[in-house]
């Protein structure tokens, strides 16, 4: 587990594409996430409109699906998320999945967050590679926030930094857990 743990810290000590909204705590088994954000890119100027759902398969292991509209063109895509370590106050998770917007990509996003008492922070890296030619890699680092506001309800607010071939971007949304 350590030698897993140094190789995640590693690569977030290397300088990652669109937001993930959410932590690196994955959903509990049979419990339903459904989601809505929204996004604002930066340089390109644009807007997106991201609607979400999660479930939890188990202990450590979740899915995603994620649906986006704006001024971009339209987006889908879905995620497995693995969690590698739950601490009481640290997270260490990796997802990988596929989207589509305009071209299919494969994401790659491993995910450390911190939890506090009232909220947690999360940062990584959102890996991209595209899965037909052209500019065959993108990647942002983001960090965010979750707060859960109440019970079954967290506030989620994220920002993502150019480190590749990506926009700058910021979000903003709610998670719904049943």
């Amino acid at each position: 587990m350590k030698k897993s743990l140094l190789v995640v810290l590693f690569l977030f000590s290397l300088s990652v594409k669109a937001e993930v909204f959410g932590t690196a705590s994955t959903l509990s088994p049979n419990t339903v996430m459904v989601g809505a954000e929204i996004e604002a890119l930066l340089d390109p100027n644009d807007f997106m409109t991201n609607f979400h759902l999660g479930y939890g398969i188990l202990d450590d292991l979740d899915m995603d699906l994620r649906i986006g509209t704006g001024t971009v063109p339209f987006y889908f895509g879905g995620d497995i998320e693995y969690q590698l370590l739950k601490h009481e106050w640290l997270d260490i998770s990796i997802s990988a999945g596929p989207h589509y917007q305009e071209e299919m990509f494969l994401d790659i996003t491993p995910i450390i967050s911190h939890r506090f008492k009232k909220f947690s922070i999360s940062t990584g890296l959102d890996l991209n590679w595209k899965l037909s030619g052209g500019s065959l890699f993108c990647a942002n680092w983001f960090m965010g926030t979750a707060i859960p506001a109440l019970n079954g309800l967290d506030l989620i607010f994220e920002f993502g930094i150019n480190i590749k071939d990506a926009p700058h971007w910021i979000s903003g949304g709610v998670a719904l857990f049943f």
